[in-house]
């Protein structure tokens, strides 16, 4: 399951339900450009999120979270109360050599735009947040870049001024 808002529609069964979460509202900053409607919205969604997380175990005891990194792990336990059992960490990222339609020519194009040819690159997009692994991805890209001088960090991200902040400290 990839929401949390469905989660009250699942039957009550012994049938494990996985939970994904991909971050909380909760942590989610909301921009001052934001409409109006949008921010209702979000605080609605963090309504929702606060009372099914709160109230877990009254679905069933064979619903189990996945948090993309240790640190939303603790954060999820302290917070709601969860069983340590039932959270679990599987990073988000993959292994392009998987991917069944990559285009190695395409590829090869991007890596020459931008400058990246014979060049390690380290890639991450998403939210630049300490629940998502963002400070861990900035160490080892730290210790990367410190064994191979052509280590390159690809950021694509929505809020740039965390991002310089967040490179600062590390």
């Amino acid at each position: 399951m990839h929401t949390l808002a469905g989660l009250p529609l699942v039957p009550k069964n012994d049938v494990p339900i996985l939970l994904d979460l991909h971050g909380l509202f909760e942590l989610t900053p909301v921009a001052a450009s934001f409409s109006l409607r949008d921010k209702l919205v979000v605080e609605l969604l963090r309504i929702i999120e606060k009372v099914v997380l709160m109230n877990l175990n009254s679905y069933g005891d064979q619903i189990y979270i996945i948090a993309q990194s240790p640190y939303i792990k603790k954060y999820i336990i302290k917070r709601f109360g969860i069983p340590e059992h039932r959270v679990f960490v599987v990073p988000d990222g993959i292994d392009l050599s998987l991917v069944p339609i990559f285009n190695e020519t395409r590829r090869l194009k991007i890596r020459e735009k931008l400058n990246l040819i014979d060049r390690y690159v380290m890639a991450y997009a998403g939210t630049p947040s300490y629940y998502h692994g963002f400070h861990d991805l900035l160490r080892a890209f730290k210790y990367v870049h410190q064994v191979y001088e052509k280590s390159h960090l690809l950021l694509m991200v929505p809020n740039k001024k965390y991002c310089n902040k967040s490179i600062k400290e590390i």
